[in-house]
């Protein structure tokens, strides 16, 4: 097994090197954020360990064969069998798209900083999400406090269980992750199976924009995808006149003419509005909220945002309204 997920101050790599090593499993440790600094150095140590299974962020998994390519690897011709995706939210139709990448089968995984694993896709590319983990008791509550019924969307609500002897370091009850999921099914009020996990959305008056749908509006555009590297990023703001603006920033793979920079944000307004009426109606009917949408150079995806970005883990929504 080959994990890439980050090292330390994220939590994750740390997290699964503990979990694999309580396993016995065979694997190596290469934190994404050390792959370009030492291409050369992991490209040997791909080689030499010959992974079967690759955990790693979804957008890492995304763009590798990029980078693998560039030098004459196909990912296709890898004897990955499996690749684990999560810390991050993503949908179905990009992790199919990473599976064709990889010719494997691709489980997203569904995780906190507070709680660890709180369920996988058991079956790829299902969005269903198992929970089995003992240590974590899910619950799925209306705004009101209520358990929702099987097929409705609720607030995920965690508490973090512990065995009599130990001694935790903090204690989490009944607290609200601000995520969202539906109940696929459950057993005296309790969700076994949960989907459409949908994480925080940018706030635009009576409408939400879910970062989720921004990707989907990327894989939509089959003419101008192979411009950009699959990086985005939201950032919610009120400008002057209180309004609320949702900046959609999305990051070209090289400089881009200005003609064509328009055609793409004109492209991901239209499929935007296709998919969210709400957002359509507060922008363009109402006059409440404002989208911005903007392509950016390599590397400036966060330029002035810098303070707010965690080393080794993508951020998809900035939300400055919460100031």
């Amino acid at each position: 097994m080959l994990n890439c997920l980050p090292e330390k101050p994220a939590i994750s790599g740390y997290m699964t090197n503990i979990a694999l090593s309580s396993l016995n499993r065979k694997f190596f440790h290469f934190p994404s954020q050390k792959i370009r600094e030492n291409f050369q150095e992991f490209v040997k140590k791909l080689k030499e360990i010959n992974p079967t299974h690759i955990m790693t962020l979804t957008t890492f998994a995304y763009r590798l064969p990029l980078l693998l390519n560039s030098i004459g690897i196909d990912t296709n011709n890898l004897n990955v069998k499996r690749v684990s995706v999560g810390a991050e939210p993503s949908s179905v139709n990009r992790r199919k798209i990473i599976g064709n990448l990889y010719n494997a089968d691709v489980y997203d995984v569904y995780a906190s900083s507070e709680n660890g694993m709180i369920a996988y896709e058991e079956v790829p590319f299902s969005d269903e999400y198992r929970i089995t983990i003992p240590w974590i008791l899910l619950l799925l509550l209306k705004d009101n406090g209520e358990i929702i019924s099987e097929g409705e969307i609720g607030n995920v609500v965690l508490t973090k269980l512990y065995e009599p002897q130990q001694i935790p370091w903090s204690i989490l009850i009944n607290y609200k992750i601000e995520d969202f999921a539906k109940c696929v099914e459950s057993d005296d009020n309790l969700p076994i199976y949960i989907g459409e996990i949908r994480r925080e959305a940018a706030i635009l008056a009576g409408a939400k924009l879910n970062p989720q749908e921004v990707e989907r509006c990327i894989e939509e555009l089959e003419k101008y995808k192979s411009k950009l590297t699959g990086e985005y990023c939201i950032i919610n703001y009120d400008d002057n006149e209180r309004k609320a603006i949702a900046e959609v920033r999305i990051e070209s793979r090289e400089n881009i003419p200005r003609e064509e920079e328009e055609v793409i944000t004109q492209e991901i307004r239209k499929e935007i509005y296709s998919i969210n009426f709400p957002v359509w109606n507060e922008v363009e009917n109402v006059g409440n909220a404002k989208l911005v949408i903007k392509i950016v150079s390599p590397g400036k995806l966060y330029e002035g945002y810098e303070k707010y970005i965690k080393p080794g883990k993508p951020k998809r929504l900035i939300r400055l309204t919460d100031e």
